[in-house]
């Protein structure tokens, strides 16, 4: 059961895992997102607001695995990181409110969030409620790059499962996780905490130094299949990047070719943090 399915991101990794699964059902209130979402897999996400799902409705899923990328905004490094306060959140909120009153919740919980969710009040609902519920957590720090995708995009996963539970990857055996190499400019590498039914954490996690970084880089740089094994192979003049805001604000931009082995996402604010930057002298 997918909530806040936008384009199928979920979706598409679980059928990249090699998981056999069926979708239940899908919600998401984003008009644009459903059309991309029925236009990838045939069908359209339930635009239906969250809050306003109740618990005999969810119930009728027997859904034994839900996935979950709430808005970020409340939680974002940018915003006012209001968490709870912010009304963003409370369809989050609800799916909390209404977990514990299910007859048939899932077995397992996959969230996905900006860096920044674990230190929320929204996060200490969250593992408040899972473990009142039996559930077992694992967090991550996570980024595309440790994969082998030449995009850096770190973010906040939570796996959780009920009782009995068998972590995925135990926090003693994460060095090969860890190990894995970081791009240029990120001083850190993943780190997992577990939190089990009695409540203790058991973290792993390691730190690059500045020696470190640099062979780190080059290894990213191995590690990344290059952006060009990514592309359609389709050019348009559309999509072409005015020469006006080439001369004018180029320098500011983080411009890769289809060789590179990196890049970087950026959101609708994009270009206002670059009109809003000084260019360099």
């Amino acid at each position: 059961l997918e909530f806040y399915s936008g384009i199928g991101g979920m979706r598409f990794g679980l059928m990249a895992s090699g998981i056999p699964f069926t979708v239940v059902g899908a919600f998401d209130i984003n008009t644009n997102a459903n059309q991309v979402y029925q236009h990838n897999f045939g069908h359209k996400p339930i635009g239906r607001s969250i809050e306003a799902l109740t618990k005999q409705e969810l119930d009728a899923f027997e859904a034994d695995v839900w996935t979950l990328s709430p808005p970020c905004q409340p939680f974002t490094r940018q915003g006012l990181q209001a968490g709870s306060a912010d009304p963003r959140s409370r369809s989050f909120l609800h799916l909390l409110d209404i977990l514990p009153s299910l007859n048939n919740p899932p077995l397992y919980i996959l969230i996905e969030n900006v860096v920044g969710f674990e230190s929320s009040d929204t996060h200490a609902q969250l593992q408040q409620t899972l473990k009142m519920l039996g559930f077992t957590t694992q967090e991550y720090h996570l980024s595309p790059t440790y994969f082998g995708i030449p995009n850096q995009r770190m973010r906040y996963f939570c796996l959780a499962k009920r009782r009995p539970f068998r972590v995925p990857i135990p926090p003693d055996q994460l060095s090969p996780l860890t190990a894995l190499p970081t791009v240029p400019g990120l001083t850190y590498t993943p780190t997992a905490t577990t939190q089990t039914n009695d409540g203790s954490d058991t973290s792993s996690s390691s730190s690059s130094s500045s020696s470190s970084s640099s062979s780190s880089s080059s290894d990213s740089a191995k590690l990344c299949s290059r952006i060009a094994d990514f592309l359609d192979g389709t050019d348009s003049d559309d999509l072409l990047v005015p020469d006006s805001v080439l001369k004018g604000s180029g320098m500011l931009f983080d411009i890769v070719t289809p060789e590179s082995r990196r890049s970087c996402c950026f959101t609708r604010s994009y270009g206002k943090y670059v009109e809003g930057m000084q260019k360099p002298s």
